[in-house]
C-alpha cells in the first residue's frame, strides 16, 4: 500500500517566497547585487524612506522536482515536500521519513547558508484517503513560576554583591544555557538534542568559571571547597557534568548517530541545577567572604 507524507520547509524565503521577516532577494548571476536599506531619521529613529524591496520568485521560477532516494519518491514544489513510499499494512516507518527529511534539511542548510527545518503536515493513504498520525509538537501551555519576595531579595543582594569577573562569566554562560534549553524544548527532532547538548556545554562553562577546569586550573581538585561545596556534590554532580556529559555526550567532541533526546532532556535539567547551585555558592561567597 502506498502512502504520501507531506512536509513544509522553513524558512520560505530560501525558496523565494514570502512568509518571514526578511527582505527576500534573488541571488546568483542574475540576482540583485546591491542591497539598500531603508532611510532612517537619525534624530527620531523613524523610517522615512524604503530601500530595496522583496523580489519573490515568479511562478515559472518555482522549484519543482521529482526524484527518488532510498526507494522513496521525493517531490518538491516550492517549500512543500511529498514523500511517497510503500508500507506493509497500515504501519508507517516514521523513522525512515524523519531521517530522509532531516538529511534534506541539513543538505539545504549548507547550500542556502540558512538553517532549514521541516514542519510535518500529514500522511495520507491515497487509495483510502485515510490520514495517518505523524510526530509533531503541540504546545499546550507555556508557564513560568514567579515569587516576588525572591526577586526583591535578589535585587537587594545584587546592589551589594562584589560581582567578580568569574561570577559574571558564569552568569552569562548560565543564561545562554537556559535560553538554549528553552528553545530546544519546543522541538522534537535531532535539533532538540543539539540544542540540549549546547545548553549542557554552557552549564559546564558556568560551573568551570567558578570551580575551574582541570585542563587549565591546577587547583581544580580543591577550589570548590572555598565556596562551601561539599565533596559529595563535587564528585557526584560536578564531576558527572564534566566527565559523563562533557566528554561522553557530544558536548566537547563530535558524536555520530541520532542522540536520545528524552535522555538529554533529563541530563540538561540536571546540568542546569548543578550550575545554579554552584553559582549560588559563588554569590554567597562573594557577598560574605565565607563559604557558609
Amino acid at each position: 500500500m502506498r502512502v504520501e507524507v507531506f512536509y513544509k520547509l522553513h524558512p520560505p524565503s530560501v525558496f523565494g517566497l514570502p512568509g518571514d521577516d526578511y527582505t527576500v532577494i534573488p541571488g546568483g548571476e542574475a540576482g540583485i547585487k546591491d542591497v539598500v536599506g531603508p532611510t532612517i531619521d537619525t534624530l527620531t529613529g523613524s523610517v522615512v524612506g524604503l530601500g530595496t524591496l522583496s523580489q519573490y520568485r515568479r511562478f515559472d521560477e518555482r522549484l519543482s522536482l521529482r526524484l527518488e532516494r532510498e526507494g522513496v519518491g521525493v517531490q518538491l514544489v516550492d517549500n512543500y515536500v511529498t514523500l511517497t513510499l510503500d508500507i506493509d499494512g497500515r504501519s508507517l516507518d516514521l523513522e525512515k521519513c524523519e531521517s530522509l527529511i532531516e538529511s534534506l534539511c541539513l543538505w539545504l542548510t549548507h547550500f542556502a547558508s540558512t538553517p532549514v527545518f521541516a514542519e510535518p503536515l500529514q500522511a495520507v493513504i491515497p487509495e483510502t484517503q485515510q490520514v495517518l498520525p505523524l510526530r509533531t509538537t503541540c504546545t499546550a501551555m507555556k508557564y513560568r513560576w514567579y515569587h516576588v519576595p525572591t526577586i526583591e531579595g535578589s535585587v537587594r543582594e545584587w546592589s551589594s554583591c562584589n560581582l567578580q569577573e568569574h561570577l559574571m562569566a558564569a552568569l552569562r554562560y548560565y543564561r545562554l544555557g537556559l535560553l538554549l534549553a528553552e528553545t530546544g524544548s519546543s522541538h522534537f527532532d535531532s535539533f532538540q538534542a543539539q540544542l540540549m547538548v549546547e545548553a549542557i556545554s554552557n552549564y559546564w562553562k558556568a560551573v568551570s568559571a567558578i570551580v575551574g577546569d582541570p585542563s587549565v586550573d591546577r587547583d581544580y581538585q580543591r577550589r570548590y571547597r572555598q565556596y562551601g561545596i561539599d565533596e559529595a556534590f563535587f564528585k557526584g554532580e560536578i564531576e558527572w557534568l564534566r566527565e559523563d556529559m562533557r566528554n561522553q555526550s557530544g558536548v566537547a567532541h563530535y558524536r555520530l548517530g541520532r542522540p536520545d533526546s528524552a535522555r538529554l532532556l533529563e541530563d540538561c535539567s540536571r546540568a542546569g541545577r548543578i550550575a545554579k547551585t554552584v553559582i549560588a555558592a559563588a554569590i554567597r561567597y562573594d557577598m560574605t567572604g565565607t563559604s557558609r
